[in-house]
């Protein structure tokens, strides 16, 4: 399978990035970018996921193969792996099945076990997501997108609908955007993923 990718650049030793269940290439980004400053980094879409093609089957060996025939498209003959969650079990089976494509591995927030409880936890949550009446959400959304700001407030009075008011949600939200923090910790994480590159 022709998996979509996007490459950050193309100077370096090679990093490979795969993404976790339900996500893509452009959940790591920002990684992605700052790993580019010394790295060829590769994003990847694991088959059914972002850009990357669809199709019935979908299990690690296969996943791993679509990675082992995107690496030889790329004449990649080895190269850095991170993967995360489900890219990080892919990582993991490209390693057990062609260990000459990994140098070096960064396996995020997954370990090499089984994990069929959360499995089941996943199939309630599609199983939830499937059931749900997505007119009936929309028409509720645009029917409550067109009420002025004193009509929702008399709704929540009368409805006795508890919550924060517009301007304390407001007031928390530009403390969380302009908190340093958390562009620190994104500059921490990529640090870290650096330094355990070059180990």
């Amino acid at each position: 399978m022709q998996l979509n990718y996007c490459q950050y650049s193309t100077s370096g030793e090679p990093v490979l990035i795969l993404h976790g269940l339900f996500g893509s290439h452009s959940n790591w980004g920002w990684h992605a970018k700052e790993l580019a400053v010394r790295f060829a980094v590769t994003g990847v879409d694991l088959r059914n996921h972002g850009g990357s093609p669809h199709a019935e089957t979908m299990n690690y060996q296969i996943m791993a193969e679509d990675i082992q025939e995107l690496l030889q498209r790329l004449d990649i003959e080895s190269c850095f792996i991170i993967g995360h969650s489900m890219g990080g079990k892919v990582a993991m089976e490209l390693s057990l099945s062609y260990p000459q494509l990994v140098s070096k591995m960064i396996v995020v927030d997954i370990a090499p076990v089984a994990y069929e409880s959360s499995a089941d936890a996943h199939m309630r949550v599609i199983a939830g997501m499937d059931s749900l009446d997505l007119e009936k959400i929309n028409s509720l959304f645009s029917d409550l997108s067109s009420l002025t700001f004193f009509e929702l407030v008399k709704l929540k009075k009368d409805y006795k609908l508890i919550g924060y008011s517009t301007n304390d949600i407001n007031i928390q939200l530009q403390k969380i955007y302009s908190f340093p923090f958390l562009l620190s910790i994104m500059s921490v994480i990529s640090s870290i993923l650096m330094i355990i590159l070059l180990i």
